[in-house]
């Protein structure tokens, strides 16, 4: 018997769990305006490299648990990865920099805050403030593509009801995070308590930044 290979099996078993983990990888907030700096935060069992796609400045090499703080000149997706002889892994984080594109913002009605009353369905959507820059402010408003319900839309002490395919510059300058409260009108053949009705409320909006914004 040859002695090396009844050595090699068990030190193969010993590290087959031996591969790198990371337990958590973080970017916020995740949607800013130009000139925000984005905290990413992480927790590996070991040393690690942060790199950005496209290039963005990154702290590169870092220990298996840390912070750093960057400033993205573009959108990017920010890419954590460890290694060892035994393996590999990597997690990645999208950074969004706001530039007057169209977001959807929503709810499922499996959400604790829905309610179902006669003909209205309503939901509160909650946009985390720390997911957004402080700078990011609402412009128009509209419902999504081939949704043919009437809203009803309450959003920083404002209200305003919104017909299919109506755009409104009501909430234009409030700022993006906090409640949306959204309720829709159901359509003939929807009943609540049913699965006829929607399974998501929603809205369209344009995020614009305001830079120094109070």
């Amino acid at each position: 018997m040859n002695p090396r290979r009844t050595h090699s099996l068990p030190l193969l078993l010993l590290c087959a769990s031996c591969a790198p983990s990371i337990y958590t990888f973080h970017a916020a907030p995740r949607r800013i305006c130009r000139g925000d700096s984005v905290t990413l935060d992480w927790n590996a069992s070991k040393a690690g490299t942060i790199s950005a796609l496209p290039a963005q400045p990154t702290p590169g090499e870092v220990p298996a648990q840390g912070t750093a703080s960057v400033v993205p000149t573009s959108s990017a997706r920010f890419h954590l990865e460890v290694s060892n002889l035994w393996g590999s892994a990597a997690r990645d984080n999208d950074v969004e920099v706001l530039a007057g594109r169209s977001l959807p913002v929503g709810q499922s009605v499996a959400d604790p805050s829905a309610t179902c009353a006669d003909s209205t369905l309503a939901v509160t959507a909650q946009v985390p403030a720390d997911a957004w820059s402080a700078q990011a402010v609402v412009g128009a408003v509209t419902t999504l593509g081939e949704d043919k319900h009437r809203y009803h839309i309450e959003h920083a002490g404002l209200k305003v009801d919104l017909s299919p395919g109506e755009i409104t510059q009501a909430f234009k300058g409030t700022k993006v995070a906090g409640a949306w409260a959204l309720s829709l009108t159901l359509l003939d053949g929807e009943k609540c308590g049913t699965q006829s009705v929607p399974h998501n409320l929603g809205v369209q909006l344009v995020a614009a930044c305001s830079i120094g914004a109070p």
